[in-house]
């Protein structure tokens, strides 16, 4: 961080920050906001509803959302992230779209990625992504293009995924006309 960190002391805890980027960086420690828009936004040990920023660092914290350029994470969870390029370290995500990810000992719900590398195990829902470098790798469904890992460990591969997709709208299908033929012998 640099040096023209400016904390707003007439700021309370759970008001708005609304700045359309009139501040450089905003920097809170132990603080619950609802929302903060700077150029450069440093949570520690605090939380944040939405953030919106080209830089976004959180460290033992938390944000339900963000939309940045760049994110950071260590020791924090996130609810949605969307930015070009976002880091997790020893952290939590439901939803993380990005460009460029390098996660660490961390687990995520969805993760939708062109590039992806990971140390240290992940764990995630539904990972989607162009080219996957990590170490291990537990996933409900993975898809991606080249993949390098030590271990990956998945429950459905996009082949039984389809598989099993088609499976259930055969069935699907057969108790519909089951219901119809019988509603119509009720009928009568």
């Amino acid at each position: 961080m640099n040096d023209e960190i400016k904390i707003p002391e007439e700021v309370a805890e759970g008001e708005s920050i609304e700045t359309e980027y009139e501040l450089e960086s905003y920097e809170a420690e132990g603080e619950m906001l609802s929302s903060v828009s700077a150029k450069e936004v440093h949570l520690m040990n605090s939380g944040a509803q939405y953030i919106e920023a080209d830089t976004v660092t959180i460290e033992n914290g938390a944000a339900a959302q963000v939309d940045a350029h760049t994110v950071s994470v260590t020791q924090g969870a996130i609810g949605m992230v969307q930015a070009q390029q976002v880091s997790l370290n020893n952290g939590a995500a439901a939803v993380i779209g990005g460009e460029s990810l390098i996660i660490e000992n961390s687990h995520a719900l969805v993760i939708g990625s062109g590039d992806a590398k990971m140390t240290g195990p992940l764990t995630a829902g539904i990972m989607g992504c162009g080219d996957l470098e990590a170490g291990s790798v537990k996933a409900v469904l993975l898809a991606a293009g080249d993949v390098t890992a030590e271990e990956v460990q998945t429950v459905f591969t996009p082949l039984t995924a389809g598989i099993l997709g088609a499976a259930l709208g055969l069935v699907f299908a057969g108790v519909s006309i089951l219901f119809k033929v019988l509603s119509k012998d009720d009928e009568e």
